[in-house]
């Protein structure tokens, strides 16, 4: 008689990052078959691991998203950070808001609705050039000056180009994908 003994394991783990747009997986399989026939045939046939390099897949998608931000002539340029927040925001553009002075550190403007938060921080300390979120008034806030830490405040991304430009800012101002 023929005895068949098939022993298999499957370790997994998948992470999916912020709503299925970026996603992490780690598979590692192993077969092992072993077939002893009866007393006619001593003939074991194994089959081994492969290489972990070809048994380890990831697949990522934690790229910023470059966003322009125009207000008359005066053109900024900015990347949204991989979260939830940010992508929520991406979504949302191309849109036009009335751009603001605030406090005499930032521009502020509404958007038309708020921006999903889940898994953000409870605040931050933003920095100069950083492009915020302030869940509790529902607006944008792009900072030009230094500030201390601010409860609901969420860090979207920042500016990389115009830095100098973005206290002058008022008005009709857009923001759009950088395509």
């Amino acid at each position: 008689m023929t005895s068949l003994t098939k022993k298999s394991f499957l370790i997994g783990l998948a992470v999916i990052v912020a709503a299925g747009v970026g996603i992490a997986i780690f598979t590692k399989t192993s077969n092992t078959q072993q077939n002893t026939a009866n007393e006619s045939s001593d003939t074991t046939i194994t089959q081994t691991e492969s290489s972990q390099s070809e048994q380890e897949e990831t697949v990522s998608n934690n790229q910023k998203i470059r966003i322009k931000i125009t207000n008359g002539d005066r053109v900024l340029y900015g990347e949204l950070d991989d979260t939830l927040a940010a992508r929520d925001l991406a979504s949302m553009l191309p849109i036009t808001i009335d751009v603001e002075q605030y406090a005499n550190t930032e521009r502020i403007g509404y958007l038309s609705r708020k921006l999903s938060t889940d898994g953000e921080p409870a605040g931050i300390d933003p920095s100069v050039g950083d492009i915020t979120y302030y869940a509790p008034w529902g607006n944008l806030a792009l900072f030009y000056a230094d500030f201390g830490y601010s409860s609901g405040l969420v860090k979207l991304g920042q500016i990389t180009e115009g830095l100098s430009e973005l206290k002058n800012l008022d008005g009709s101002t857009t923001f759009a994908l950088d395509e």
